[in-house]
């Protein structure tokens, strides 16, 4: 047979659980770093430049989250920047989740002008 044309075969490893897994307090501390990188306590909340801010934010957050190398986990990351002109906020997720596999990492960033809330889910894949 060809080497060109040969199909290659992998085994199942039988491994049900990861080798490095997902650390939130780590995770909360880079959100913490990344988040306190981009803004200060005299940021001001722009509908132009915001959402531009949000992806920086997250992709800048999920380099360096994988970094970490946590394996079998898929990243969904979450940035949420909103204007506080004295109206209240009330965010929510909802999805099926392992308990005992899945987990996740917040952060909020709150000045008199915006709240940030950056968040991390960590999805356990097999």
């Amino acid at each position: 047979m060809n080497p060109a044309n040969q199909v290659l075969k992998y085994a199942n490893s039988y491994q049900l659980e990861s080798k490095n897994k997902f650390c939130p307090e780590k995770v909360e501390r880079i959100l913490h770093e990344v988040v306190a990188e981009s803004v200060t306590v005299d940021t001001r909340y722009d509908a132009v430049e915001s959402p531009k801010m949000a992806l920086k934010l997250s992709a800048d957050l999920r380099e360096r989250v994988k970094d970490l190398q946590f394996d079998r986990y898929k990243l969904v990351c979450v940035i949420q920047i909103s204007e506080k002109a004295g109206q209240g906020l009330l965010t929510l997720s909802q999805a099926l989740w392992d308990e005992n596999r899945d987990s996740y990492a917040l952060f909020t960033f709150e000045n008199y002008h915006l709240t940030i809330s950056a968040a991390v889910y960590a999805l356990y894949c097999e």
